[in-house]
């Protein structure tokens, strides 16, 4: 997957011929759409999308172009999820949150579990993106991962 701002910046992005490969750094061209994937508003509407693919020129390789208001996998937008997140860092469990979101508790607990999971992977990413800011020491600053709702 290659995200892009927005499902609108994607397309004319592949239209100018202004994306690249990930892998070889080689240009992307339209290649279809995926099959329709439900995504679910925070408003809780369920509606169905069709994300575009590129197929590289140079490796043949096909990449679907996700919107950053989306997550890989997941039926609800990232904000939603981010605010689930952020509510466990404060202490709140997965059964309020669940409640406050109006969302499913499983659904919920998932999400904090997955990002409890991979907390120190995340932390590496960011630190690096940290690291990359001009005049910024972000990547030092970066406190060691304490996943959401186990502690402070």
């Amino acid at each position: 997957m290659l995200l892009v701002a927005s499902a609108a910046q994607g397309q004319r992005a592949l239209a100018a011929g202004s994306l690249a490969c990930p892998g070889c750094s080689g240009g992307l061209r339209p290649w279809g759409w995926t099959k329709p994937r439900r995504a679910r508003a925070r408003d809780g509407r369920i509606g169905l999308t069709r994300l575009r693919r590129a197929r590289c020129a140079g490796c043949g390789v096909s990449h679907v172009l996700l919107p950053a208001a989306w997550l890989p996998r997941r039926l609800d937008e990232v904000d939603l999820i981010g605010a689930a997140l952020l509510g466990a860092a404060c202490g709140v469990g997965h059964r309020r949150l669940a409640d406050r979101l109006d969302r499913p508790e499983g659904t919920v607990r998932g999400w904090l579990r997955a990002a409890r999971e991979r907390a120190g992977w995340l932390h590496a990413e960011l630190a690096g993106v940290g690291a990359q800011l001009p005049d910024h020491r972000l990547g030092a600053a970066v406190p060691p991962p304490t996943p959401p709702g186990r502690g402070r």
